[in-house]
C-alpha cells in the first residue's frame, strides 16, 4: 500500500447485502447507526471474506458480538466489550 493511501474494506452480512469499498471510520458509523446489521464478514478485495477477528487492523471497529465464530480465546479475553 502506498504512503498516504487509505485502506478500504468490503463488508457483507448474513442477509446477502455487501457494502464497499469503505474506510474503517465509515464502517464504524454504519454499524453504530444500525445500517449494517446481522453477522458480518470483511474483505480486502471484495471477493474473499472472513470474520472481523481475522483483520487486526480494523478488528476494534466491529463490536465483539459481530466477530463471528472461531476467534482464539486470547483475542476474546483482551477484546474490549461493546456497551449495550
Amino acid at each position: 500500500m502506498a504512503e498516504g493511501e487509505v485502506r478500504q474494506y468490503w463488508v457483507r452480512n448474513d442477509r446477502g447485502t455487501t457494502w464497499g469499498p469503505l474506510t474503517a471510520p465509515t464502517i464504524e458509523l454504519l454499524i453504530d447507526s444500525g445500517a449494517i446489521q446481522g453477522r458480518i464478514q470483511v474483505s480486502n478485495d471484495g471477493l474473499q471474506f472472513a470474520f472481523p477477528w481475522r483483520f487486526p487492523e480494523v478488528r476494534d471497529v466491529f463490536p465483539r458480538e459481530l466477530w463471528g465464530d472461531g476467534a482464539p480465546a486470547s483475542l476474546l479475553q483482551s477484546a474490549p466489550v461493546a456497551p449495550p
